[in-house]
């Protein structure tokens, strides 16, 4: 980049360096985020870039005009004051005696050069000097406003410019800018408009202007004038002593050449145009506007389009822009030569850009009519009214134009949704009976014209709006969620946007919207991939996210295969969620698995903890005959005295897990439980069953690993032989001896289960294991002698 702002500086004429600049325009400034750039490539021209003299007597485009164009290309306020302020910043602590005249020469040229054919450029860049000389650093104001009198002095005492006060006081300027001006820099304003004593005293003397109309007509035309009366009528050959080598003083340029710099146009057409001369002695009392029609060469158009064309550019408002459009759009290709085709459309954008507002574009109000009719009474918005009434396909003439004002306008796209929105809005209630569309059809034409997808479009249209107007875009965003399903459902991209912008109020509207069936955000399908998304937004987006899911009444089985990819450290937004959803849900076999099939790291996931133990309290005996199937599923050769019953489901999928990660769970799960409370989980027969199975299949490494968990299960074939023998069909068999036995028996497992966990607390892990493996082989070789 560094490269190519130089070579634009130091290589290219003045009025040949368009195509430069827009190539350098969609290279480096085609996103939203490089308006940044611009304040740092102004502070690099302005601080580095220190052209020589042959370089300043040479036709090679000024310092001055390539910082103007960046300063007026630029469509962010952020950026544009940013810019502005990169601009003067030398200026504020200016001191001549060390500080060097190039770092201020560009600010003053950028103003002079361009009052008399763009007062919009000098006006903004007045305002802002003016307000940051006082509002910079109040603490030190009075120094600022000496560092920017200093600058302004040694600026016209070294004849940068001939004359201040056509700047200053020049009529284009409004009211209030010329008061802001006259309170400011009173001591730099002729006699008849100074007001009040200096409020500083003037370090180097002003210059009166010396030059005539006629002389100063010259020097615009580039020829050499005898500037200073001193008879060097020869830039180059200006004696050194009073500009040194990086202090000469810039060619002004002709008015031709200060258009092409902000101007659209294509400067190779000129040369098929017929030359005219120009007029210039009343331009000062003319309008912009008229000033750019004047110095214009006229060019001869379709007869078709010639009368409402003049108009167009003359009366500049939306009927004569939609007459126009009406002649325009049914003229073939064969109507028009390429030229008179450039000079319409490059015009066309031209004002299509300057007539609309600088700020507030939008209605201040959402309801009331004349505000909101009044918003979209510019002509761009004309232009989509022309489109929503005449939206047949159209001609190559009429495609190449919305292209270039597409290009020309970057805003185009949010500000057609937003004209929709307000349209349609305005037209239902002037009547109610008939029905209007929300034309979709017309903002695909905008996507075909700029050569890029509508979902694309879609996204870097909403991006812009929400930057420049989060009201007005949560305003139409449900006419957008509407209109657009195949798109917006479930797009992460536009929901990362939304999110990024609400508050809790905003949070609640939409929430209303989704309860009310006027907004719809996610559906079912594909959901899970736009939560995978969002699992790296900010926190505050993503409990935001959620409470809107909650909204849809999306069911747990949509998004329950999340579950197994969560992490603990990672996803605590999502999971927190989950847990709540788990709550409402009874286990099924399916919940179980996903839930089963989570990394257990060292100390446990407190995720299935939570998950099972207060499932624990409502749903214990399923939970057990869950689990206990799906850790015998581990084990298929399983002992043959003992009928295997088919599982309920499919478990071999993707997400099963293996022996290990359910004991591996279950064992972190009989820690949690203290005192016994929870422990139900392993008394019913089912889980004895499995964890006897588990650790018959088991090596020497996993027994030792769980032998906690093992010993729980010590007395299973005694217990599980009762039962099984004590249970049958037809009447109740009376409780006999050995009933009593085994009922005595099940009392002493839940005993040994509360032995095992209040102990659990009193001893250290080591020694507990070993106490308890030798107390459970004890009981295995009792139940084998009761057996015999």
């Amino acid at each position: 980049m560094e490269r190519k702002i130089s070579f634009l500086a130091s290589s290219v004429k003045f009025g040949n360096q368009k195509r430069y600049q827009d190539w350098f325009q969609d290279k480096y400034f085609s996103t939203p985020e490089s308006h940044s750039l611009r304040s740092d490539l102004i502070r690099f021209i302005i601080n580095v870039i220190h052209p020589t003299n042959d370089m300043l007597c040479s036709d090679i485009i000024p310092r001055w005009a390539i910082i103007g164009w960046l300063i007026s290309s630029c469509t962010n306020p952020i950026a544009s004051a940013n810019a502005k302020l990169s601009l003067f910043y030398d200026w504020l602590f200016f001191d001549p005696a060390k500080d060097n005249i190039m770092n201020i020469e560009p600010g003053i040229l950028v103003m002079y050069h361009s009052i008399r054919n763009h007062p919009f450029v000098s006006s903004t860049l007045l305002d802002f000097l003016c307000r940051i000389t006082k509002n910079f650093y109040v603490k030190h104001e009075d120094k600022i406003r000496m560092g920017v009198y200093n600058s302004l002095n040694l600026i016209l005492d070294k004849q940068v410019i001939p004359n201040i006060q056509p700047l200053f006081e020049s009529p284009k300027l409004d009211r209030e800018l010329r008061n802001l001006i006259r309170d400011n820099f009173r001591e730099f304003l002729s006699p008849g408009t100074t007001v009040g004593q200096p409020m500083y005293p003037l370090v180097h003397p002003i210059q009166a202007p010396i030059l005539k109309k006629e002389a100063d007509q010259r020097m615009l035309h580039g020829e050499n004038v005898d500037q200073l009366g001193t008879g060097l009528s020869n830039y180059c050959g200006i004696d050194t002593s009073l500009v040194d080598d990086e202090k000469k003083l810039s060619l002004m340029p002709t008015d031709k050449e200060i258009e092409s710099v902000f101007n659209a146009d294509n400067a190779g057409n000129f040369e098929k145009l017929n030359k005219i001369e120009e007029n210039t002695d009343d331009d000062d009392d003319l309008p912009l506007s008229k000033v750019r029609l004047k110095e214009k060469p006229k060019v001869e158009l379709a007869e078709a389009i010639a009368e409402s064309f003049e108009a167009f550019i003359t009366k500049r408002n939306s009927y004569t822009w939609e007459a126009f459009l009406k002649d325009f759009r049914p003229l073939p290709a064969s109507a028009f030569e390429e030229f008179q085709l450039t000079y319409v459309i490059s015009n066309t954008v031209l004002i299509l850009r300057e007539t609309l507002p600088q700020q507030n574009i939008f209605s201040e109000s959402k309801t009331e009519e004349k505000l909101l009719a009044k918003s979209i009474s510019y002509p761009l918005f004309g232009l989509f009214r022309f489109l929503y009434e005449n939206d047949e396909k159209s001609k190559k003439p009429f495609q190449s134009l919305l292209s270039e004002i597409c290009e020309g306008i970057p805003e185009i796209g949010y500000l057609f949704l937003y004209f929709m929105k307000t349209y349609y809005k305005l037209q239902t209630r002037k009547n109610t009976q008939q029905s209007y569309q929300f034309k979709t059809t017309i903002y695909r034409q905008i996507c075909d014209a700029v050569d890029d997808k509508i979902a694309n479009c879609l996204v870097r249209d909403l991006d812009l709006l929400e930057k420049e107007n989060t009201i007005i875009y949560l305003w139409i965003l449900p006419d957008i969620y509407r209109e657009f399903k195949s798109i917006t459902i479930n797009n992460t991209d536009i929901l990362r946007i939304t999110l990024r912008c609400i508050d809790a109020k905003n949070l609640r509207d939409i929430i209303y919207s989704v309860a009310q069936g006027k907004l719809t955000i996610f559906k079912q399908d594909g959901l899970i991939d736009c939560i995978r998304e969002s699992l790296e937004f900010e926190t505050y987006e993503q409990f935001c996210l959620w409470q809107i899911v909650q909204a849809h009444d999306i069911p747990l089985k949509s998004i329950q295969d999340l579950l197994p990819e969560l992490e603990a450290g990672s996803h605590s937004e999502a999971l927190s969620h989950f847990l709540l959803l788990l709550k409402n849900e009874e286990p099924t076999n399916e919940i179980i698995r996903l839930m089963l099939s989570r990394e257990a790291k060292s100390r446990g996931d407190p995720f299935v903890t939570s998950a099972l133990r207060f499932w624990c309290q409502r749903y214990e005996e399923k939970l057990s005959e869950i689990i206990a199937t799906l850790l015998t599923s581990k084990y298929p050769s399983s002992s043959p005295n003992k009928r295997k019953r088919p599982s309920k489901g499919n478990f071999v999928t993707s997400s099963t897990p293996s022996a290990d990660q359910v004991l591996n769970h279950l064992e972190h799960y009989r820690r949690s439980c203290r005192h016994g409370t929870g422990t139900g989980l392993y008394v019913h027969d089912m889980m004895q069953r499995a964890l006897q199975s588990a650790y018959s299949h088991s090596n020497e490494v996993t027994k030792k690993q769980f032998s906690d968990l093992f010993a729980l299960a010590a007395e299973d074939d005694t217990t599980a032989v009762g039962r099984r023998g004590g249970s049958g069909r037809g009447r109740k068999q009376p409780v006999s001896k050995k009933d009593t036995n085994n009922l005595s028996a099940n009392k002493k497992i839940s005993e040994i289960v509360k032995t095992i966990y209040s102990s659990d607390e009193n001893s250290s892990e080591e020694d507990w294991s070993k106490s308890k493996m030798a107390q459970a082989s004890k009981k295995r070789k009792k139940a084998i002698n009761d057996s015999d």
